[in-house]
């Protein structure tokens, strides 16, 4: 799996979807930078003009969106920015996203700053959102910016109606989120169980004050969380939830005042989920308030069969204290656990893992259901 996504970022990185004939700048459709005056009437023009197969270009300065802009059932197309393009929720901004995507197939987003109202990282504002992709596929996200959503700054994930395409093979790379609540792969809709997104990809992005959430109500399949930086997070740093065939490699953690990364079940699913196969590989951990927790099951699930394969080596521990508990369960910097009376986890392997100065947590904390674990 490592290597296929792989393969796809290299591909999706390097599309080019540029035809003379389709391209546009947004002022052509009405669009003013730095007037102060309401500009998502032209964007929602612009975008429900254009044909599959577009380019936009967004020439830099402030775009003021005081209402939701709409991107819905187009192909190929590509929103360009620049290093000063920035699109702002005003002041009096009512309605949930900034910019609503959905049904979309080889989307590009590239170079925009994306701007909120609440530093959602500090005290969440549930609602409050940024950009929206649903039922996307084939597309990137890259070299944005996201800053002060007060719920997800990005929310990539499959359209909650029963009748939605399924999203996936989506990337999301080169980005800068700051001061959300969240990056999410979850449907935020109430009583919605539909899968989240296959084969996504987050590489070489920064997190600043906001958490990286892999979740899922239903199985979903693929996530690489790959060279990318977390840091200043006041809670979780990377949270999944029935997502199966997760790899998690070679980023940086600084300053995380929770769980580095917590795996636990969805309470939200409707019944017991199928899910495995997570590594967690040649990340560099520094300076957090606990560790690495995974949970197999919860009291309400009733399950067959234990979560295969779990992996973590090759991590450094630096610095990880166990501070803020008095719960000696969570004194570990490694932890597996289960609510099931009877199963846990099967084929546990953690080598390698080097600890720095961690003198107050335990390094491990293994669950006695688990079978087939193996220590190096």
């Amino acid at each position: 799996m490592y290597l296929k996504t792989l393969a796809l970022l290299s591909m999706m990185s390097s599309v080019a979807h540029f035809t003379d004939d389709k391209s546009y700048t947004i002022k052509e459709f009405g669009a003013v930078p730095n007037d102060n005056i309401d500009d998502s009437p032209a964007f929602n023009h612009a975008f429900s003009s254009i044909e599959d197969g577009s380019v936009i270009f967004i020439p830099p300065g402030n775009y003021d969106i005081c209402n939701t802009v709409f991107l819905l059932h187009k192909k190929n197309l590509s929103l360009i920015g620049s290093k000063g393009t920035t699109l702002k929720k005003c002041n009096n901004f009512s309605d949930e996203y900034l910019l609503y995507i959905r049904n979309g197939d080889e989307l590009s987003i590239s170079s925009i700053n994306f701007h909120g109202l609440f530093n959602g990282g500090d005290t969440p504002n549930w609602g409050k959102q940024g950009l929206y992709l649903a039922s996307t596929t084939n597309s990137t996200v890259t070299y944005n910016r996201f800053s002060n959503f007060g719920d997800a700054a990005l929310r990539i994930t499959t359209s909650p109606s029963k009748d939605a395409v399924e999203s996936r093979n989506n990337v999301v790379l080169n980005n800068q989120f700051s001061n959300c609540a969240q990056v999410t792969t979850t449907q935020a809709t109430s009583n919605s169980n539909v899968v989240s997104t296959h084969n996504i990809a987050f590489q070489s992005n920064k997190f600043d004050n906001c958490t990286l959430k892999l979740s899922a109500r239903k199985a979903t399949k693929g996530a690489m969380v790959i060279d990318n930086f977390f840091s200043n997070i006041s809670g979780t740093a990377i949270e999944a939830s029935y997502y199966s065939d997760i790899v998690i490699a070679d980023n940086q953690f600084n300053d995380i005042l929770g769980f580095l990364i917590n795996v636990y079940p969805n309470s939200r699913a409707e019944g017991h989920v199928a899910w495995g196969n997570i590594a967690i590989t040649n990340n560099d951990f520094n300076r957090s308030t606990l560790g690495i927790r995974l949970q197999s099951f919860s009291a309400t699930e009733t399950p067959t069969q234990p979560i295969q394969n779990l992996m973590i080596s090759n991590n450094r521990f630096d610095e990880i204290t166990c501070e803020g508990t008095n719960n000696t369960n969570y004194k570990k910097l490694i932890r597996t656990y289960s609510q099931n009376p009877t199963l846990s986890f099967e084929n546990v392997f953690i080598s390698n893992n080097s600890l720095i100065s961690n003198e107050g947590c335990d390094y491990l904390g293994i669950d006695a259901r688990d079978r087939n674990v193996v220590i190096d």
